[in-house]
């Protein structure tokens, strides 16, 4: 079962009750496991229907893994910017999450 040390699921918490959010965790603190129980969390109360990680590329292939290892979903990479406008068509409710941009 995976679990959160405690200042991590503080950070989740605090996130979850507010509408605007920025988590500031050490490096090796556990950004992107944070930001998946967050937006885990976002999706089972159907807030978003889709999350958008704005990082580097080494991050978005962390990125994707992770999601796929420990909650078995696959999210979209995107590099093109025709294929993020396509992401974004329709009324979906969006999660945009800055990470890891200071590499």
């Amino acid at each position: 079962m995976l679990k959160l040390f405690d200042f991590q699921a503080e950070a989740v918490k605090r996130a979850v009750n507010s509408l605007y959010h920025l988590i500031c965790v050490r490096v090796g603190g556990g950004k992107t496991l944070i930001s998946m129980f967050y937006t885990r969390f976002l999706f089972k109360k159907n807030l978003i229907n889709k999350v958008i990680y704005a990082c580097t590329v080494s991050a978005a292939v962390a990125i994707h893994s992770e999601y796929l290892e420990k909650f078995k979903m696959d999210l979209p990479t995107i590099t093109e910017v025709e294929d993020f406008y396509k992401f974004l068509e329709g009324n979906a409710k969006v999660c945009i999450i800055k990470h890891s941009m200071f590499e």
